[in-house]
């Protein structure tokens, strides 16, 4: 039996698979694995059969993202024959002892990078006025009631470094609506701007390179090059007073920045467009 046939047959498998890729999103591979396992375990330690498939799957899903999982590997190592019988009738124990032995044989699986396009212009040909969308996923989003919202990051400036670098000067605003809307003013009226702080700075500075940008996860709207500014906006004297932001934690910033709304400009006509 093929192991991937095995984890892709057994209910416990499935639901710590699915697990395991929504916390990728959020939380990066090997954080997402100690979290999934921090999760279940208890959940699963008073059932021995759900508890060694817990650990194996654990187990094949860092191998699948190019990584030994030291806790899963020693569970699996030391877990005895007897201990196997004990939780599993005798069909089943063959079947996973077959597994184990297969799966501590088995070499870390190296992601296949992804060739970058270039022309893409989710990867960095961005143009001032561009307007991408960014749904918003994960725990965080979750406790402040904006999963699956979009945020629109909004482009009024590109400063071109080099041909992997950009700077990319924008404003991040949260669109309200349920679905996206191809009308630019009408998602950006129904849009609110987020601010870095309280003291009306809106402006963020984003900076990566090429293989950073989550060309996977934006959606270009379009592009409005008559640029729509917050009211009453508080321009800074130069970028310095810019919040700088990775794509990495974009999620985090939206989150973060989406409390600072609640806090003090929710209802305040000075968070409009």
């Amino acid at each position: 039996m093929e192991i991937q046939d095995f984890f892709d047959t057994n209910s416990v498998s499935l639901d710590v698979c699915e697990l395991y890729e929504d916390y990728c999103e959020e939380k990066g591979k090997k954080p997402a694995l100690n979290t999934v396992r921090k999760k279940l375990s208890e959940q699963y330690s008073e059932e021995p059969d759900l508890y060694i498939v817990l650990n194996m799957t654990l187990y094949w899903n860092g191998l699948k993202s190019g990584f030994i999982d030291e806790k899963s590997r020693k569970y699996l190592k030391e877990l005895k024959p007897e201990e196997i019988q004990a939780a599993f009738d005798e069909r089943d124990a063959e079947l996973i002892y077959e597994v184990i032995e297969k799966l501590l044989e088995s070499e870390p699986i190296k992601p296949v990078r992804k060739k970058i396009d270039y022309s893409n212009p989710g990867s960095k040909n961005w143009k001032m006025g561009d307007i991408y969308a960014y749904k918003i996923t994960g725990e965080e989003a979750e406790s402040l009631g904006i999963a699956g919202k979009y945020a629109l990051i909004y482009c009024y400036n590109i400063e071109k470094q080099s041909t992997r670098t950009n700077y990319v000067d924008a404003y991040i605003l949260l669109y309200l609506g349920e679905t996206l809307t191809e009308d630019l003013n009408l998602l950006l009226q129904n849009s609110v701007f987020l601010p870095v702080d309280k003291e009306l700075l809106y402006r963020y500075h984003f900076f990566e390179t090429h293989d950073k940008y989550p060309t996977d996860k934006l959606i270009y709207m379009g592009n409005k090059v008559d640029i729509e500014f917050p009211i009453d906006e508080q321009i800074p004297k130069n970028s310095l007073y810019y919040l700088y932001t990775h794509w990495e934690n974009f999620v985090h910033t939206v989150c973060f920045r989406f409390g600072v709304w609640k806090k003090y400009g929710e209802g305040h006509e000075k968070f409009k467009i």
